[in-house]
């Protein structure tokens, strides 16, 4: 199976610097353009499937993008930005200044590191794995886009290139905005950890 992972195009919340979380915030003009840019460089690449998150964001990234395909998005649920509880809504500025503890911790372990009321990546992991669990059986052999966001994308990119988020690989994780990244992954090859108990991990 080959994946073309991207990160929805931008937003007002994202020109800004506000962080979105679960908000259905919809693209702006130049989101819809970063869009519009992956859709002409994939519109001569053969896709067989298009799964996105609910958020209209991604929903309508993967639109654009699918449109010369003749395909129809799949919404996930598992693939919504993480929660991001109490601090969703600030800029980055008003989270430093109100919560300056959860920033301190997060950049020193971005995979464990909760927002109060909200997700840590470790925490969104297991949906992510599932969704990503779903799309390999439902696709084998076939090529695949997935439309997320950044943090579940760092989640993503992590297990594609099968190394752990940490404060130094962070940086390498993270996509921006209307960014792509491309991946061959093994039919026969599971993204549920070896540990999963059978029967109650997909649930």
């Amino acid at each position: 199976m080959k994946l073309f992972v991207v990160r929805h195009g931008e937003t007002d919340w994202n020109k800004f610097g506000r962080i979105q979380g679960w908000e259905d915030i919809p693209l702006n003009y130049n989101g819809i353009l970063q869009a519009t840019r992956i859709r002409d460089m994939l519109k001569d690449v053969r896709l067989d499937a298009v799964y996105s998150s609910d958020l209209a964001r991604a929903l309508k990234t993967a639109e654009i993008i699918a449109a010369p395909h003749g395909l129809k998005v799949i919404p996930m649920w598992r693939l919504r930005e993480a929660k991001r509880g109490v601090i969703n809504g600030l800029t980055y500025k008003e989270v430093i200044e109100k919560y300056p503890e959860f920033i301190e911790a997060f950049r020193r372990d971005p995979y464990r590191t909760r927002p109060p009321d909200g997700e840590s990546l470790e925490d969104a992991e297991q949906r992510v794995r599932q969704a990503l669990e779903i799309i390999r059986e439902e696709n084998p052999g076939k090529n695949v886009l997935i439309v997320s966001h950044a943090l579940i994308n760092v989640i993503i990119q992590s297990i594609l290139k099968s190394i752990p988020i940490t404060a130094e690989t962070y940086p390498e994780l993270f996509m921006k905005n209307g960014e792509i990244a491309t991946y061959e992954w093994p039919d026969d090859r599971t993204f549920l950890p070896a540990e999963a108990p059978k029967g109650t991990w997909m649930l």
